[in-house]
């Protein structure tokens, strides 16, 4: 059990390269430590030239680094950034936009009591809360990241989840949501979960 929670990291200067190896339960603080690294390491030509004093190697990339990341259910590719850089990717904080006009007043009441009752913790039950209900209110079937992000907004959530996509791909192998032509749709289970969870009034007896 111990080795399913190690961390693993590569570091090449020379090809601008970053490999991060995380369990998935520590994959987001993993990522986030290692974009902290990224922007304190020089990825210049002068330090590529000097990696390749000690390493040879027939072709010298000088670009900036690149982050290979891997999890147990996560593979993604891309440019390193500096803290906070990843708030540019779709599904990401910092990246989101309130879709201004999604719910009327009487809606937005409905999905805030709605979230009141379900009183859901887990961030991927807050997910499927919103959805589930999104797609009542408006009557309709596939959400967007911002759409998803307006919808937990207006129902009360804090703090928001900094990476919706993580959750998302989680539970979609849940099969508790699919992803549609619309966006982001809850799949029988997770509607079926949504329904079966008890009321906070009925938590209290």
């Amino acid at each position: 059990m111990a080795d399913e929670k190690r961390v693993s990291l590569k570091i090449d200067l020379q090809k601008g390269v970053i490999e991060l190896d995380a369990p998935a339960e520590g994959f987001d603080q993993a990522v986030s430590k290692t974009m902290e690294l990224a922007s304190s390491l020089d990825f210049s030509p002068a330090s590529a030239s000097a990696a390749a004093q000690s390493d040879p190697s027939p072709e010298v990339e000088t670009s900036k680094p690149e982050i290979l990341q891997t999890s147990a259910s996560t593979v993604t590719k891309g440019r390193a950034r500096s803290p906070g850089g990843s708030a540019g990717r779709p599904g990401r904080i910092g990246s989101f936009e309130e879709v201004k006009g999604l719910l009327s007043e009487p809606q937005e009441r409905e999905l805030r009591l709605f979230f009141v009752e379900k009183a859901p913790v887990e961030q991927s039950h807050q997910v499927l809360v919103a959805i589930v209900k999104g797609e009542e209110l408006l009557d309709r079937r596939g959400f967007t990241y911002n759409e998803i992000y307006t919808l937990m907004r207006l129902g009360g959530v804090k703090p928001l989840p900094k990476a919706i996509d993580v959750v998302l791909s989680r539970m979609s192998q849940d099969q508790f949501v699919t992803r549609e032509a619309g966006g982001f749709a809850a799949k029988f289970l997770g509607r079926e979960f949504v329904e079966s969870m008890p009321l906070k009034t009925e938590k209290g007896g």
